[in-house]
């Protein structure tokens, strides 16, 4: 017998739509990379890379993740300079 939750618990809880959980074109490690991203709470700032490691997603798998939501439009990176030229 299957059990559904028509209330959300009150936390730890977060729905998604299907468009972003089942595109074809995406690994599953991008889209648990992809979930895991958008299920933090508002206002958070963490790296993706963060998130990767959390998530328990290998170097290589995280590179072909990102490279994926990137290509699906995602993901978009901005880089800034910071002290020291870096």
């Amino acid at each position: 017998m299957i059990y559904r939750h028509h209330i959300a618990p009150p936390r730890a809880f977060s729905q998604f739509s299907h468009d972003l959980i089942r595109p074809p074109r995406l690994s599953s490690d991008a889209v648990r990379l992809l979930t895991w991203q958008l299920s933090l709470p508002d206002g958070a700032r963490e790296s993706l890379s963060r998130t990767a490691g959390r998530a328990r997603i290998g170097a290589c798998a995280f590179t072909r993740a990102k490279r994926q939501l990137k290509e699906e439009g995602f993901v978009h990176e901005r880089r800034l300079q910071g002290p020291g030229g870096h």
